[in-house]
């Protein structure tokens, strides 16, 4: 089949999904019913049977002059600031290597990600009549590697900056790639940054009963279904660099719960001498108090009070028997006490950086601590060390 001929089909057949924009919406943030996601996914799926045979036909003349361009040392590194993109490394990992060193997935990530930019055309609603010219921009781009700005759908795993979750507009200029993101009407703006090296943020935390619960998850009573609810009506993923950020200020915003994320093999609880909890590896000066088990990739802390508080407010029969119940269920559900009152909560998404910017206040943590939580504010500031209450600033 030709390009022609299959672009063709594709704008003749492809199923309208205007009208189920709002559900696709509505996947994103809540729970749809099975009926609907059932019709969902029929639509989908008759909408990417057409696509196939557009995208073997674009592969099928992309990949020969990918590796001519790669045996003639004319594939070139990206000239715009890192976009933080599944496509990017790929990229750059052909540009620095023989293409058939590279494996079968490394090679797809480049040829895919070229055939969804070059498709895009097609789901601007084009007439039948659009076909020819369609095809001869495609075959343009393929024998140039000259690709006017596109962007692909959000949601795209190889064009998703992982800084931010955001689509990342490609174009390219003689197979050299550059990035943005959408700016003004005339221009791109630079991708996202991923979060700053040796900065972390600070807030503070109230613990009024000082009994301290520590999980990965904290399931008790209807707790884990509300802490989900938060996250998707805020649209937060883990995926994301600056969502986990944000992640720990709105549900300790919400829920009064501290959640941070420390990856699948993150760390236990630790405890300074002058009682400060870092999330991090054991040593003499800072002894385990807590393990966590990391299936939920994360550690959460919550006040007993504040958890009781929440089940009383939502019925629950009896909220301390619940709480002593999923305490007893498992080795890697923990109480700590500590003194009660305002605590200060500090995280940064490495670890790395929660001990460098509390060095720079003269706070000594662990030196891979994910996050911290302190008794006692901080006697001195830097810039490093980003306080997110007003009222903690220093005059």
């Amino acid at each position: 089949m030709s390009l022609v001929d299959a672009i063709t089909a594709h704008i003749t057949h492809t199923p309208n999904l205007a009208p189920l924009t709002p559900l696709i919406k509505a996947t994103r943030r809540k729970r749809v019913p099975q009926k609907a996601w059932d019709t969902l996914r029929a639509r989908m799926e008759a909408a990417e049977a057409l696509n196939i045979p557009v995208q073997d036909t674009i592969k099928a003349a992309l990949r020969p002059a990918i590796e001519a361009a790669a045996r003639a040392g004319a594939l070139h590194a990206p000239t715009s600031p890192s976009s933080h993109t599944i496509f990017e490394d790929a990229w750059k990992d052909v540009v620095s290597k023989p293409w058939d060193s590279l494996p079968a997935y490394r090679q797809d990530h480049v040829l895919n990600g070229l055939v969804r930019v070059l498709m895009q055309p097609l789901y601007a609603k084009p007439r039948v009549e659009d076909a020819g010219r369609i095809a001869a921009t495609i075959t343009q781009a393929i024998a140039t590697g000259t690709i006017a700005p596109t962007q692909t759908p959000r949601g795209d795993d190889l064009f998703t900056n992982h800084a931010d979750g955001e689509a990342v507009v490609l174009a390219m200029d003689a197979w050299t790639p550059s990035f943005g993101r959408e700016g003004s009407k005339d221009a791109l703006l630079p991708p996202t940054k991923m979060p700053p090296e040796g900065r972390a943020l600070m807030a503070p935390l109230d613990f009024p009963s000082g009994r301290l619960l520590v999980s990965d998850t904290i399931a008790v009573g209807s707790f884990h279904k509300a802490t989900l609810d938060v996250l998707r009506q805020g649209g937060i993923q883990i995926n994301y660099a600056w969502h986990r950020l944000a992640r720990t200020k709105v549900l300790m915003t919400a829920l009064h719960l501290f959640d941070t994320h420390t990856g699948s093999d993150g760390p236990g609880l630790v405890q300074g001498a002058d009682g400060a909890l870092y999330g991090a590896r054991p040593t003499e000066d800072f002894p385990a108090v807590a393990s966590i088990c990391h299936d939920y990739w994360g550690t959460r802390i919550i006040d007993r009070a504040h958890l009781a508080a929440f089940l009383v407010a939502h019925q629950h029969p009896d909220p301390q028997g619940a709480i002593d119940a999923w305490l007893d269920s498992s080795d890697h559900h923990t109480e700590v006490v500590v003194p009660a009152g305002t605590w200060y909560a500090v995280w940064a998404d490495d670890d790395t950086s929660v001990a460098q910017a509390l060095g720079d206040v003269g706070v000594a943590a662990p030196v891979r601590a994910h996050f911290a939580l302190l008794p006692h504010r901080p006697d001195s500031t830097s810039d490093s060390l980003i306080f997110l209450d007003p009222a903690l600033r220093h005059d």
